[in-house]
């Protein structure tokens, strides 16, 4: 399933054709990884739970882009 997200691209579909196809196929991805449940949130976890979703956004971010035809790419 990941190899799916980097091998994702826009095709000549609309960008919200494309967008949509991704964030189902990311939304997938994400339900399969379960993760335990915190029930303690420190201070240090809260911060290292907010790296974690950044990282993980900008990570999302990327490859949407990287999809993208070659008529958005700078």
């Amino acid at each position: 399933m990941n190899k799916q997200t980097y091998s994702l691209k826009q095709n000549g579909q609309s960008v919200n054709d494309y967008y949509t196809r991704m964030k189902g196929v990311l939304e997938e991805l994400e339900s399969m990884n379960e993760l335990p449940c915190i029930t303690t949130l420190a201070e240090d976890v809260t911060q290292f739970l907010a790296c974690l979703n950044k990282q993980l956004a900008e990570h999302r971010l990327f490859q949407f882009l990287n999809g993208l035809d070659e008529q958005y790419q700078p």
